[in-house]
């Protein structure tokens, strides 16, 4: 069997019991330090993904709208661009890539 060197996910923790979303977390987080692999995921918690992750990317309509460094990035940043009542920029979103007409 092949090594494979990224993991995908999307959305790992919906539909399960809170008290264990955690520890999702945790052994993927685990097995991706342990094996060495690069990780992607889709989350729906913005609070998670800041988090859980080293970047940040919000899309829309498939396009990338926002990317941040997840220590610079903040729900009071990126919920008004998911909810569509602010553009992206800023002098702590990274580098904003303008969607698409």
């Amino acid at each position: 069997m092949s090594r494979p060197r990224y993991l995908l996910l999307d959305e790992p923790a919906s539909g399960v019991a809170p008290v264990l979303v955690d520890e999702i977390y945790d052994t993927v987080h685990d097995l991706v330090a342990r094996d060495r692999l690069g990780l992607l995921f889709v989350d729906q918690s913005i609070e998670r993904a800041i988090e859980r992750s080293h970047r940040i990317y919000v899309m829309d309509s498939g396009s990338i709208v926002l990317e941040s460094v997840s220590a610079s990035a903040s729900t009071d940043r990126i919920n008004p661009i998911v909810m569509g009542t602010s553009s992206p920029g800023g002098p702590d979103a990274g580098t904003p890539t303008p969607p698409t007409p």
